[in-house]
């Protein structure tokens, strides 16, 4: 093998030739070389081969007392599987959820000349807690082995951090396919006008997602490098913490009539210096010109080699500098405003955008990406002008780039909200082979996967999300509420800790704790975390409402009709202004159900992220015996369960229960029925404290077998929203369920535990963060 290896520090993997002196893999007539990092990681798995070794083992191993993101094991063992050409089948190295990766393979050792020294044999399937079965080695006794086993692990470690000490600088040639690695940061905004820190960020974030392009580097994710963009760190620093050898830096200087003046430079972390630097300047009018320039002359410098083939994918497309400052105002409100105010501003900006440059492909995009988002956390437009507007704004975008990421994402979310999977996976797919990586695309397949009511699929994309990009607050919520409906509370307030770490004022993080702090019976602590997001952003109205059923729950009226008051007052002069304002009464105590039927009718907010009101619109149908009038109205809520080809899903079944009980065609309450069955199946849990199992059985009559499961519900966490309605409920069902003597029961409990959680409200024993 030549001279300078160290002896035992050679093994084969398959066809597969490692040399850990120079961090070298040969296969065939290739000499592929890896960073340091990963030929490290590669000598822990080998080391442990057969056998599971958790990510925490790993970090402690190869990266000590470092502080660095999840995201770089990860990418190391991205790097590692693509060396190995095991990227596809992933059957080398495979991901053994939750715990860590096992090198799966047999390992031969060799000599400093070349020569076989011993064979360690690898059961494929070996358990993850039993150390896998090792051959008889042909020139050593077992006796020596117990010895010599370790000095030789020993003596790897210690070439392996020499060579990380002494390792010159390695330029990736055409034949390495063990990619550069990049960090982008936010420009400092250094113009002397704060209003420019929109132009800061957006100048930085178009830079990435033009590198995205391309699949020669290995990028950061969005988030993880935008969190550093306040740091004191060091350059140097930071590039370790994100686990790169590149990281892009630099300034805006000056933007006024005389022309924008940007610093950027690229810091090479191995090295210790700049790598790179240059300073750009030119009129207004050229400033889109900017992200497109930096990009590719972060590409040429990275891969000389590769320039001229990559050319086409950096075409100049020179907008109005009007509109692309229009452009990333709307990108700065999208991804840093807040509830009640980032769909209004962002819309306005990109429209303002279209208008000066009507073919600026990525405004369009953007544009469709919020209009699709319409009832994301509050209702922020009529469903039907919004999936209008969105369809026209998707079709401008693709007309014009075909490629247009924001507008595929944004056709995928209209056809999982429309039951037409088939649609939103192709379009998800195509937005992964254009962006890469793409933590969004991954985030949006989960929640088709729950649309689906695929819990399994669903966990693996928003765990891929997460793997994708470990910071975005959004990726964590997403990851949160798929634990939340597969019943893993604890895990899904650890994903809300992380999210509220890189930004403790993300409003929407607190929604979703507050939910999933009610769900296992910590009202109180509910109540905190929504005081605490509203705090933040006063003028959410479903926020405002929500926190008024939390207190209602706790039979807090008069901070309840507070609440309600305040969720009036954000509505104007509407009727779902009117209904809030006299919830208690037409709600809570349903005094006046044809009132409160009218004003369910023509609401827009009946139906939340938050909260969703159809069960009181049913039981009023009900109470006033129009039952035919029910279904038919419910049934033109589109897109209908009573049609063959959409099923029956976590988003629609308050509606789906509402027909089951409304409707006097047999066949169709037999389909509802089965397909809830099977809802109740794949998310039991969420079934059980949502409600839903326990409203179909009282629907079907079985009051008995209903209460069994709200006793279940409320020894396991709290009772589903809907208890606070059947008070109210004078029909058949509810008089034959208040008869039972469980009902009284269950009724004392919840009177003792409201007080409880009263109590711990009023002395401020509360930890929402526990």
């Amino acid at each position: 093998m030549g001279k300078g290896k160290t002896p035992g520090g050679q093994f084969t993997i398959g066809e597969f030739r490692i040399d850990t002196g120079n961090n070298s893999i040969y296969h065939k007539q290739q000499t592929l070389h890896v960073e340091p990092r990963a030929m490290h990681v590669l000598l822990v798995l080998v080391e442990h081969a057969g056998q599971t070794v958790e990510r925490e083992v790993l970090f402690d191993r190869v990266w000590g007392q470092q502080v660095v993101v999840e995201e770089a094991l990860t990418r190391t063992i991205s790097q590692l599987r693509k060396a190995l050409n095991d990227n596809q089948s992933r059957k080398l190295i495979q991901t053994i959820p939750k715990k860590g990766y096992r090198l799966a393979s047999d390992i031969k050792w060799h000599d400093g000349t070349g020569s076989s020294v011993r064979d360690t044999g690898v059961a494929m399937n070996a358990d993850v807690s039993s150390p896998a079965p090792r051959k008889k080695p042909r020139t050593f006794s077992l006796k020596h082995l117990v010895w010599i086993l370790p000095a030789v692990f020993f003596v790897l470690w210690l070439a392996f951090e020499l060579s990380w000490l002494h390792q010159p600088a390695t330029e990736y040639a055409e034949s390495v396919i063990v990619k550069p690695d990049v960090g982008v940061l936010p420009l400092t905004n250094q113009s002397g006008n704060p209003q420019y820190d929109y132009l800061a960020n957006g100048i930085a974030d178009e830079v990435l997602t033009a590198l995205t392009k391309t699949s020669d580097l290995d990028l950061t994710s969005r988030y993880s490098s935008f969190s550093y963009g306040n740091t004191e760190l060091s350059a140097q620093k930071v590039a370790q913490e994100l686990a790169v050898r590149y990281l892009l830096v630099g300034n805006l200087q000056q933007l006024n009539e005389q022309g924008y003046v940007i610093q950027v430079e690229l810091v090479d972390a191995r090295r210790k210096t700049a790598a790179w630097n240059r300073t750009y300047t030119g009129p207004q009018d050229q400033l889109s010109d900017v992200s497109r320039q930096i990009s590719q002359d972060v590409h040429h410098y990275l891969l000389p080699d590769k320039a001229a083939a990559e050319n086409a994918k950096w075409a100049p497309e020179r907008i109005e500098v009007q509109a692309y400052q229009h452009y990333l105002q709307g990108r700065y409100w999208w991804m840093n405003g807040s509830t009640s105010e980032w769909f209004y501003r962002a819309e306005k900006a990109f429209l303002d955008a279209i208008n000066v440059e009507p073919d600026f492909a990525a405004a369009h995009g953007s544009l469709a990406y919020i209009y699709a988002r319409y009832h994301f956390h509050d209702i922020y437009m009529d469903k039907n002008e919004a999936i209008r507007k969105a369809g026209y704004a998707i079709e401008q975008a693709l007309a014009l780039d075909p490629d247009q990421v924001d507008a595929l994402h944004a056709r995928a979310i209209l056809a999982t909200l429309e039951q037409r999977f088939d649609d939103a996976t192709k379009a998800l797919e195509r937005a992964l082979e254009v962006r890469s990586p793409n933590a969004q695309a991954w985030y949006l397949l989960s929640e088709l996967a729950v649309a689906q009511s695929q819990p399994d699929k669903a966990l693996e994309y928003a765990l891929r999300a997460r793997q994708a990009d470990p910071l975005s607050p959004w990726v964590n919520i997403n990851l949160a509420i798929v634990y939340y409906y597969s019943g893993q509370s604890e895990q899904a307030l650890q994903a809300i800790s992380v999210a509220q770490s890189v930004d403790q004022d993300y409003s929407w993080s607190y929604v979703w704790q507050a939910r999933i702090l009610h769900k296992v019976g910590r009202l109180a602590d509910a109540i905190l975390a929504m005081q605490q997001c509203l705090s933040l952003d006063p003028g959410s109205a479903a926020n405002s409402a929500y926190l008024g059923l939390l207190y209602l729950e706790l039979d807090l009226q008069a901070e309840a009709a507070s609440w309600f008051e305040r969720t009036a007052s954000l509505y104007g002069d509407s009727v779902d202004a009117r209904f809030w304002k006299n919830f208690i009464r037409l709600g809570y105590q349903n005094k006046e159900p044809q009132i409160s039927l009218s004003m369910l009718q023509s609401m827009q907010s009946i139906r939340t992220g938050t909260y969703d009101l159809v069960p009181l619109l049913r039981q009023n149908y009900l109470a006033l015996e129009k039952q035919h009038q029910g279904a038919r109205e419910l049934a033109k809520v589109q897109p209908s369960p009573l049609k063959p080809d959409v099923t029956v899903n976590i988003h629609n079944s308050e509606l789906s229960l509402a027909l089951l009980a409304l409707s006097d065609n047999s066949r169709i309450k037999n389909t509802l029925s089965h397909q809830l069955a099977y809802l109740e199946q794949q998310w039991p849990d969420w079934a059980l404290h949502s409600g839903v199992r326990a409203n179909h059985l009282f629907i079907q009559g079985k009051t008995e077998e209903m209460l069994t499961l709200l006793l279940q519900a409320y020894k396991k966490g709290w009772v589903p929203l809907w208890w606070l309605f059947i008070h109210s409920d004078k029909s058949d069902n509810a008089r034959a369920l208040k008869r039972l003597p469980e009902f009284s029961r269950l009724s004392r409990l919840i009177e003792s535990e409201q007080q409880q959680q009263r109590q711990q409200l009023n002395t401020g024993n509360t930890k929402i963060t526990e």
